[in-house]
């Protein structure tokens, strides 16, 4: 499944534009981005946390900015969603 599979489906499921569906991933993408680069964590209930690990040291969080290129993104699904998944 690709981006734009997830829009057709948001649109169709909830009956409208694909554009609108579009605008509602991309603001959801954004403040999910936002929060890590912020805060090194976002905690999605019954879904899952994405974190950030820096490469070098495997610790969560920002070292520092300067060290962004060395970090990258692990996510953490939570036990509903494996469920989900593994059923």
């Amino acid at each position: 499944m690709n981006t734009v599979d997830i829009l057709s489906k948001v649109a169709e499921a909830n009956k409208i534009s694909t554009g609108r569906a579009e605008m509602i991933l991309s603001i959801i993408f954004e403040k999910i981005s936002d929060k890590l680069r912020k805060e090194g964590e976002v905690k999605i209930n019954d879904f899952g946390t994405f974190n950030i690990v820096n490469k070098k040291t495997g610790s969560t969080g920002f070292g520092s900015q300067s060290n962004v290129s060395r970090n990258y993104v692990v996510f953490m699904p939570d036990k509903p969603f494996k469920d989900i998944i593994n059923s």
